[in-house]
C-alpha cells in the first residue's frame, strides 16, 4: 500500500488589484518583444475578468443571481500565476530561451489555462505548460534548456536543468481525460523521451487537471448577492478534498503500476512520474472572505523504493518554485511502487 505524506504552507491569498497590476507589466513584456495580445482571444479574456472582478466589488456592474464566474476566474487565475514566474524569469540571464515561447501568446487561439479545460488539440496549450515548468526551473537550476517550441522533435526532453552537479531532463504532458489508456500513453511518451536524452534523472510531469474537483473546492451556491459562491470555513473543510485526491492519485498510479513499470523496464534514466494541478478556494479568515489560488505537486515514485536525498532535494526546489505565485505549495510524496 502506498504511504501519502502531505505537507502544507499557507500562501497569501490574491489580491486582484495586484494580478491587475501584473498583467499590465506582462503586456508590457510582450509588447517588447513584438507580441500584441489578439482581439476576442481567450489571453484577452483573462485581462478582461480581472476588470470585470473588480468593476463587481466596487459596486459598477451587477451580476444575475444565476451569475456563475468560476470558469473565468479559474482561467484568469492561471494566467495570473503563469505571468507571474515569467516576469521573475525576465530578471534572469537565461530569459532568451523563452522568448520563443513568449511568442505564442501572440496567437489568436491559444487558451493558457493550465486549470480548466482546454482543447486537446490546443498544442500552444500544451508549449505553455513546458513554459510554466521553464519559469519555475530557472529559479533554482544551475542550467536550463527549454526547447524552442516550434523545432522538431529532437534528442532532450522539454526541459533539461542542471541541479547539484546532475542532468535532469523534463517531459512536460497534459492529461485530457482520465482514462486509463490516456494516462498510461502519455507516461510511455514521456519516457521514450527523457531516455533518448543525454540526463541522468528524469521526470515526467502530468498536468492533472483533468483530475481535479473544481466545483468541490470552488462550490456553486450563492448565500448571498456579495457571496453567490460557497465559502469554507476552516482548513480541514477544504483540505480534505485535496487529501481524498491525493489518495486517488497513489491509487490511480499503483492500478497501472504493471503497465508502467513495464514501460520503465530497462529506462536508463529512472523517471519518477508527478502530477501537477492548481486550483482556487474561497476561505473566511478572520471574518474576511480571501480567494486563495494553490498548485500542487503530486510525485510517484515508480522506479525505487528509496527516492535519495539528492533527487529529495531537487523535487523540494520544483515543488516550492512552482507553487501559486511562488508563495504556496503542497507537497505529496507517493512511496515506490511494486516491481
Amino acid at each position: 500500500m502506498n504511504e501519502v505524506k502531505a505537507v502544507f504552507v499557507r500562501g497569501e491569498g490574491l489580491r486582484f488589484t495586484d494580478a491587475q497590476s501584473k498583467l499590465e507589466c506582462f503586456e508590457a513584456l510582450l509588447s517588447s518583444h513584438g507580441v500584441t495580445i489578439a482581439r476576442g482571444s481567450p489571453l484577452e479574456d483573462a485581462f478582461l475578468t480581472i476588470a470585470e472582478y473588480l468593476a463587481l466589488q466596487r459596486g459598477e456592474i451587477k451580476a444575475s443571481p444565476a451569475s456563475d464566474f468560476r470558469d473565468r476566474w479559474l482561467r484568469m487565475l492561471s494566467l495570473v500565476d503563469l505571468v507571474s514566474k515569467i516576469l521573475g524569469a525576465s530578471e534572469r540571464s537565461r530569459f532568451a530561451q523563452f522568448i520563443p515561447h513568449l511568442k505564442l501568446f501572440g496567437s489568436a487561439s491559444v487558451d493558457p489555462s493550465q486549470n480548466a479545460p482546454t482543447d486537446r488539440t490546443d498544442q500552444d496549450n500544451h508549449k505553455l505548460f513546458e513554459l510554466l515548468v521553464g519559469a519555475s526551473c530557472d529559479r533554482f537550476c544551475d542550467a536550463l534548456l527549454l526547447e524552442n517550441p516550434r523545432g522538431k522533435e529532437t534528442k532532450t526532453p522539454d526541459v533539461t536543468v542542471t541541479f547539484d552537479n546532475q542532468r535532469w531532463g523534463i517531459a512536460c504532458k497534459v492529461l485530457h481525460s482520465t482514462q486509463d489508456a490516456t494516462y498510461r500513453d502519455r507516461v510511455a511518451e514521456g519516457i521514450r523521451q527523457i531516455d533518448r536524452a543525454d540526463v541522468d534523472r528524469g521526470i515526467v510531469l502530468l498536468n492533472a487537471k483533468a483530475l481535479v474537483p473544481n466545483g468541490e473546492l470552488l462550490p456553486f451556491k450563492r448565500t448571498s448577492e456579495s457571496e453567490p459562491y460557497e465559502v469554507f470555513e476552516t482548513d480541514e473543510a477544504w483540505t480534505s478534498i485535496l487529501v481524498r485526491l491525493q489518495k486517488e492519485l497513489a491509487d490511480y498510479t499503483h492500478r497501472l503500476s504493471f503497465d508502467l513499470n513495464n514501460s520503465l523496464r530497462g529506462s536508463r534514466a529512472e523517471p519518477l512520474v508527478a502530477h501537477y494541478f492548481q486550483f482556487m478556494v474561497l476561505q473566511r479568515v478572520s471574518g474576511e472572505v480571501r480567494q486563495s489560488p494553490f498548485a500542487t505537486l503530486v510525485v510517484s515514485d515508480v522506479v525505487t523504493e528509496a527516492v535519495g536525498k539528492d533527487v529529495d532535494r531537487f523535487l523540494a526546489c520544483l515543488a516550492t518554485s512552482i507553487g501559486w505565485g511562488q508563495s504556496s505549495v503542497m507537497t505529496t510524496f507517493v512511496a515506490g511502487l511494486p516491481r
